[in-house]
């Protein structure tokens, strides 16, 4: 287990919260990019729930591609709602699998294509 990952276990444990961006990154393409298996693995070893956090805005302000100098349009308005919550994972691939799954469809309203979800948990292997 990496340093960083050792870190956040120990923190996680000690009572402490953890805001990860699963995707280790500002979503690319959109709706949502690869999840990488840290986060599942971190909430593995601590032993913890998911807890996610959805956070969209009706700009593409700070997003990917954005010009550094470019002023936005304002005002920007941000929506942050409380997600679904996922059990302390056991299976690290799986849970990916499913977090992808969720987001997919929270942010678009359509499933995501099982072939597609597990793709990414492939790279894990």
């Amino acid at each position: 287990m990496g340093t960083t990952i050792h870190l956040a276990v120990e923190e996680l444990r000690g009572g402490s919260h953890l805001l990860l961006f699963p995707e280790g990154t500002r979503s690319h393409p959109l709706p949502i990019g690869t999840i990488r298996g840290s986060i599942a693995l971190i909430a593995k070893q601590a032993h913890v729930p998911i807890q996610t956090i959805l956070i969209t805005a009706d700009s593409p302000f700070l997003g990917k591609g954005w010009p550094f100098f470019r002023k936005p349009a304002m005002p920007i308005h941000y929506r942050i709602e409380i997600g679904r919550r996922f059990d302390p994972p056991t299976d690290v691939r799986r849970t990916i699998v499913e977090l992808e799954t969720y987001f997919h469809s929270a942010l678009t309203g359509n499933p995501l294509p099982p072939n597609v979800a597990s793709a990414a948990a492939d790279e894990l292997e």
